[in-house]
């Protein structure tokens, strides 16, 4: 058993070129990249749309306690006013910004 994998692990009857695998791995980097931006961009955009779900939540409310003889009352009127459309990048960050010179 011992002979074998040996025998496996020095046959170069099928290695790859320096140049083959320095092309493979540019090929890898590139797709890799390419997915960690697309991911980046994802996540912000679901970020974004996180909070606009929090900021749109209503937390309004009415609460009477009996005090004494009569009832003592709480109000609050939550005004929601929504700064993100669902669905568009988050304000302040822009997803396609433009080359700028140094």
């Amino acid at each position: 058993m011992l002979a074998n994998c040996t025998s496996l692990w020095l046959d170069e009857s099928g290695s790859l070129a320096i140049l083959e695998s320095a092309f493979c791995l540019a090929i890898f980097v590139v797709g890799v990249t390419a997915g960690i931006i697309a991911y980046r961009s994802q996540f912000i955009q679901e970020l974004g749309d996180v909070a606009v779900a929090l900021e749109s939540l209503d937390q309004s409310y009415t609460t009477s306690v009996p005090s004494g003889g009569s009832m003592a009352s709480s109000v609050f009127t939550d005004t929601t006013t929504l700064t993100d459309p669902i669905g568009t990048p988050p304000a302040g960050i822009s997803l396609s910004v433009g080359p700028k010179g140094e």
